[in-house]
């Protein structure tokens, strides 16, 4: 037996004169996707898909970013764990390094301003230079160039 749901009076149910629960009820219902399209020449079913899936598109992103990494990292990244941390270095240490990177850098770039390289060399190539390194390969040939070549004159 079920019974009937009654309403609790009150000032304002009395002066409106309700005695009855109205029952309301909402049904909602999901848009269905167009998954078939009917082609009259073949009959066959084709089914389409969503131009742009935002999961797939993270994970191609992901992919590639991974593709650009070598060794250890490539692996760790494919299954989502934390990079490496970066090696504390002592802050006196690195203002040191970077002190000397900087004198070397500016002992260079005042090198090629002269026109010699980080040795101390001449870049400046020279005739006797160029003599020099056409004998070294000449002498480098072999045992059978001592002897010369053989002109051939075409009569």
């Amino acid at each position: 037996m079920v019974e009937e749901q009654s309403i609790i009076p009150t000032r304002a149910s009395m002066l409106k004169g309700i005695s009855k629960i109205e029952e309301v009820s909402f049904v909602s219902y999901k848009p269905k996707p167009k998954k078939i399209i009917n082609d009259d020449n073949d009959n066959n079913l084709v089914i389409e898909k969503p131009a742009f899936v935002m999961k797939k598109a993270k994970n191609e992103i992901i992919k590639f970013g991974i593709s650009q990494l070598e060794g250890q990292e490539k692996e760790m990244l494919k299954y989502r764990a934390k990079p490496p941390r970066k090696k504390c270095v002592n802050y006196k240490k690195l203002l040191k390094e970077r002190k000397e990177s900087n004198i070397n850098e500016k002992s260079n770039v005042e090198l090629q301003q002269i026109g010699k390289n980080t040795i101390g060399k001449s870049t400046a190539k020279t005739k006797f230079d160029k003599k020099r390194k056409k004998d070294l390969k000449l002498k480098d040939k072999g045992l059978l160039d001592v002897y010369g070549r053989l002109k051939v004159k075409v009569t």
